[in-house]
């Protein structure tokens, strides 16, 4: 995503994304969590998208390499983010979690996302920081 992109839907400036990225900012642990979780969302519609293509098939070795490699690549950003993000306060997480659901119900879906790749919503996934986050965790 551009930065454009991400300022938009976190409602900061582009100026400021760019600060987060060049590490002269830190990001809140919000919008943190709120980033963390579009990324596992991205990287699920990446992998069904696969899936669909290759005829259903959910080895990753039958998908196309211009798909599987950008999927490798999210893969492991997500791993580090979600390392990273176990110490952010729960509070922050589920926060980030609410922010999340508002913009994939609403923004989200205008953003290029499929409706037909959506999951049926989970009303207690957003109702503890326990649980499906863990101790402080997204995912």
């Amino acid at each position: 995503m551009s930065g454009k992109e991400i300022a938009s839907i976190l409602g900061v400036t582009p100026p400021t994304v760019s600060k987060w990225r060049k590490g002269k900012a830190r990001v809140p642990a919000v919008k943190l969590a709120f980033l963390t979780l579009i990324l596992a969302n991205w990287l699920d519609e990446m992998e069904n998208k696969a899936r669909l293509e290759s005829g259903g098939d959910p080895n990753p070795d039958a998908w196309r390499p211009s798909l599987r490699h950008p999927i490798d690549a999210a893969r492991r950003s997500l791993k580090e983010q979600e390392a990273f993000n176990a110490v952010l306060p729960p509070e922050a997480v589920l926060e980030g979690a609410r922010l999340f659901r508002d913009w994939w119900g609403a923004a989200g879906l205008r953003n290029g996302l499929d409706v037909n790749l959506r999951p049926e919503p989970n009303p207690d996934f957003y109702s503890t920081s326990r649980g499906v986050f863990g101790k402080g965790r997204i995912l």
